[in-house]
């Protein structure tokens, strides 16, 4: 009996340790928002045109250094403010700070963005994890801002269209004038 005990201890301390020593897979996925929401926690939101796309300074820190090295800085020649006041241009974080963040810049871009200040500097991130970032298309001679639809929810009845290549069922394009109104509409 005090064979089998000691067995059992021994076999349950070995299953312990074999566990421990993998790292446990971590399912993480950006909670969804409304256009409401993401134009209120903006702290700024402009249609602007990136003229510059470059590697940012290194003291700007990221969840994991490691996984995630230097990050890149956009800057955008604004074209129009729809909150907040900006200068003549903004400067933003342009790369993942965390897994499921899809910030990102194309320099010669037009694109709608949704900004967030950050304590300490004087570079502003992309709102939702990136999901603020809305950039253009033309599609039948009007501009239209690409959106991830199923992280941010636009208001029942707001018509999109499809795309951009490749199609998606959660990458929707709105015109960008109902855009505007119904961002204008959730800062009142």
């Amino acid at each position: 009996m005090m064979w089998n005990r000691k067995v059992c201890r021994t076999f349950r301390l070995l299953v312990v340790a074999f566990l421990t020593s993998f790292p446990l897979i971590v399912w993480a996925k950006v909670a969804e928002t409304s256009l409401k929401e993401l134009a209120t926690r903006s702290d700024l939101i402009v249609l602007a045109k990136v003229s510059k796309v470059e590697d940012g300074p290194a003291d700007i820190k990221t969840e994991d250094d490691r996984v995630f090295p230097r990050v890149k800085v956009a800057t955008a020649r604004v074209v129009e403010t729809w909150k907040g006041t900006p200068g003549p241009e903004v400067r933003y974080v342009a790369s993942s700070l965390w897994t499921c963040d899809i910030s990102d810049a194309e320099e010669g871009e037009q694109v709608v963005l949704f900004l967030e200040t950050r304590k300490d500097s004087p570079i502003m991130t992309i709102a939702h994890s990136g999901r603020g970032r809305m950039p253009l298309r033309e599609v039948k001679g009007k501009n239209h801002a690409t959106i991830w639809s199923d992280d941010v929810q636009l208001p029942k009845g707001t018509v999109t269209i499809p795309g951009p290549e490749p199609k998606y069922s959660f990458v929707r394009s709105i015109e960008l004038s109902i855009l505007k109104a119904l961002v204008r509409e959730s800062s009142r």
